[in-house]
């Protein structure tokens, strides 16, 4: 592995860690509770989400598919309220690392 591509993992794990660090200092409110349902629903196999009843403003591309899989994966649990957004914040500030860094410019 090159030494950008050593970087890149080094930037995202230490960012997913302060982010999923700082996540534990606040409780999830009841909005973002319902996304959690929503992705356990997805899980499940309700992938259209058919029976609920949602405002306009839906997160289904954006973060219900990475919790879902994450409920998939490991089940239903208290972690995943703190983990799946810390892990989130980790590869934005892993990808914008990655695409500052590209030379050539």
């Amino acid at each position: 592995m090159t030494k950008k591509g050593l970087s890149v993992i080094l930037v995202f794990l230490i960012f997913s860690y302060i982010f999923t660090a700082l996540s534990y200092k606040f409780i999830p409110s009841s909005d973002s509770m319902s996304g959690i349902l929503e992705a356990a629903d997805i899980a499940n196999g309700n992938i259209t989400l058919k029976g609920w009843y949602l405002s306009t403003v839906t997160f289904y591309f954006t973060d219900l598919v990475w919790f879902a899989l994450a409920i998939k994966l490991f089940g239903y649990s208290e972690w995943i309220t703190y983990v799946i957004p810390g892990l989130m914040a980790g590869s934005l500030f892993a990808s914008c690392y990655a695409l500052g860094t590209i030379s050539g410019y």
